[in-house]
C-alpha cells in the first residue's frame, strides 16, 4: 500500500474566527492542506501550503504540537492504487489582514471566507474536516 504524508492549517483571526477555503469548480468548503515535499517536516509543509491557499502569510504558530493528525485508507479514483494517507493539521493565528493572492489560488481555483467556528463547522464539506473543527474549539475553549 502506498503511503502519503500531507499537512495544514487551521488558521484563526483575532475573533478566532476560521478561514475556510472554498474550492469553487468542486463546490467544496475545506481547510488549506497539501503534500509535504522533500526535505519539509509536516509544521513547515502546514505553514507553507496555508500561505499559498489562503494568502495570508503574517500568522504564528499557536502550538508547535499538532492539533490533530488524521490517518485514513483511500482508492485512488483513477488509479484504483490504494493509498494510507496520513493529515497532519498545526493551528495558526494571524497577526494582520493582509492578504496576497497566490498563483496556487487561481490554479486551484479557490476563494476563501471567514466564519465563526460553529458556522464553520456547519459549512465545512468533509466530515473528516468537521472533526478537526471541533477539536479546535475544544482545544480553544479549554486551555
Amino acid at each position: 500500500m502506498k503511503k502519503h504524508f500531507s499537512a495544514g492549517g487551521i488558521l484563526l483571526n483575532q475573533k478566532n474566527e476560521v478561514y475556510l477555503l472554498h474550492q469553487i469548480v468542486r463546490n467544496e468548503w475545506i481547510l488549506p492542506k497539501g503534500g509535504i515535499q522533500e526535505g519539509e517536516d509536516a509544521l513547515t509543509a502546514a505553514k507553507r501550503e496555508t500561505e499559498e491557499e489562503t494568502g495570508y502569510h503574517n500568522f504564528e504558530v499557536v502550538k508547535e504540537e499538532p492539533i490533530y493528525i488524521h490517518h485514513f485508507s483511500f482508492v485512488h479514483p483513477n488509479t484504483g492504487e490504494e493509498i494510507e494517507k496520513t493529515v497532519t493539521f498545526y493551528l495558526f493565528k494571524l497577526l494582520d489582514d493582509k492578504l496576497v493572492p497566490t498563483k496556487e489560488m487561481d490554479d486551484e481555483h479557490l476563494e476563501g471566507r471567514w466564519f465563526s467556528l460553529e458556522e464553520a463547522i456547519q459549512k465545512i464539506t468533509f466530515d473528516d474536516l468537521r472533526i478537526i473543527l471541533e477539536k479546535t474549539k475544544e482545544n480553544l475553549y479549554t486551555n
